[in-house]
């Protein structure tokens, strides 16, 4: 008589009677947990909002006000559209002091061209005509009283000079003779008659200089 096959424990049995069934339960059960962990993860998180930086303060030219504007989300309460409110206030109750005085623009004379009126050259045309016909005290005393009134080339022409062909004589007067708008040619008169012509320009700074002389023209 053959022997008998061993019996499985009913629940090994039952597992192996069922194994696909089983297996089907356990792939959903895993479908279900993982689908459940994805929902619940955090959301990702945004990017981080940029801030605008703070409003560069403003700076002050000279001479500018003293105080700025106010914009009238930071004026007080009750001056909301007032027109004190654009500018600062001056009065002695808030503490602010009223605004520097402008420094005034310096000017400069002879910057650029400019009419001359008779006068100013005249007076100066005299005075280099009394020192050129002076020639008391030798040539040096001579050129030390020219050289503050004459340019550099006529100052060297000078130094090279004969006193001795100087008149002997006594200023009188000067006279226009042509001009232009920064320049004047003058001849010079002793008691004697014509001296000589001499031109003085204007410089940049507005004073006269001689810078011509010659013989007077017939």
């Amino acid at each position: 008589m053959a022997a008998e096959s061993k019996q499985l424990h009913p629940a090994l049995q039952y597992l192996k009677d069922n194994a696909v069934v089983i297996g089907l339960v356990v792939i959903v059960a895993a479908s279900v947990a993982f689908f459940a962990f994805t929902q619940s993860a955090p959301a990702e998180k945004q990017a981080a909002e940029v801030k605008p930086t703070a409003p560069a303060t403003a700076v002050l030219e000279p001479n500018a006000g003293a105080t700025a504007a106010t914009s009238p989300s930071e004026a007080p309460a009750g001056q909301a559209g007032s027109n004190g409110s654009s500018t600062g206030a001056t009065g002695p109750e808030n503490g602010t002091q009223p605004a520097p005085t402008p420094t005034p623009t310096k000017v400069v004379l002879g910057s650029e061209p400019q009419a001359v009126a008779a006068k100013d050259w005249r007076s100066y045309a005299q005075e280099f005509s009394k020192a050129w016909v002076n020639t008391a005290d030798g040539k040096d005393a001579w050129l030390g009283r020219l050289k503050p009134m004459v340019s550099a080339d006529l100052y060297a022409g000078f130094t090279r000079t004969d006193i001795g062909t100087i008149p002997t004589a006594q200023y009188q007067s000067v006279s226009l003779a042509e001009e232009s708008l920064a320049s004047k040619t003058f001849r010079a008169y002793s008691t004697s008659g014509a001296m000589f012509e001499g031109r003085v320009s204007v410089q940049a700074d507005g004073s006269w200089i001689v810078d011509q002389v010659g013989p007077p023209k017939k």
